[in-house]
């Protein structure tokens, strides 16, 4: 599928999930938190004058709008990620504590490779790959359209793992030849 296609599987597949009786917020992560695999990479940080300053290394995470509401990571500083964002990415505390120790990352501009964008947020850290250890360092970044091997996640108030029975039938609905993998609950 061209990649146009892909990103409307993706909005949809997570909009089908949301509808699910039960569902308060759903969204989508290219890697979750936990069995420890990770994605670092890095990238500069921009001066006024457009020159590259301190370089990050932090984990590079791709997520879908609503993804810090869902999973329940506060968003403490500007706005979350969005349709109207789609180039912008948010910042975890310890990124923003560690490379700004004064002011706000938020506003920023950050290189990766032969690209700049602006960071529109901070959210709180979390542990990615083991609960015995400070959280991670990491960046977020929009879902991209080329992203096919992705987590759908959701916030139910009701029996989490009947919720993950209705969210795997949603997903054969939508196409039965898509592989449904590990079907966890966050305690699990």
């Amino acid at each position: 599928a061209s990649p146009e296609d892909v990103g409307r599987a993706q909005a949809q597949l997570v909009a089908t999930i949301a509808a699910i009786p039960g569902v308060s917020r759903a969204s989508a992560i290219t890697r979750l938190p936990f069995p420890g695999l990770t994605n670092t990479s890095t990238l500069n940080v921009l001066g006024p004058d457009g020159q590259r300053g301190p370089q990050i290394s932090a984990q590079q995470l791709y997520v879908a709008p609503g993804y810090h509401e869902t999973m329940g990571i506060p968003l403490l500083a500007g706005e979350p990620l969005s349709r109207a964002t789609p180039r912008g990415f948010l910042v975890n505390e310890r990124v923003a504590r560690q490379y700004w120790r004064t002011g706000s990352p938020v506003g920023s501009r950050v290189a990766m490779g032969g690209s700049s964008t602006a960071i529109v947020g901070v959210v709180g850290a979390v542990k990615r790959n083991a609960l015995g250890v400070e959280p991670d360092r990491a960046f977020y970044m929009p879902l991209r359209p080329y992203d096919r091997d992705i987590s759908l996640v959701a916030r139910t108030s009701g029996d989490a793992r009947a919720t993950a029975r209705r969210m795997q039938d949603a997903v054969r609905a939508y196409d039965p030849d898509l592989p449904v993998r590990q079907v966890t609950t966050l305690p699990e």
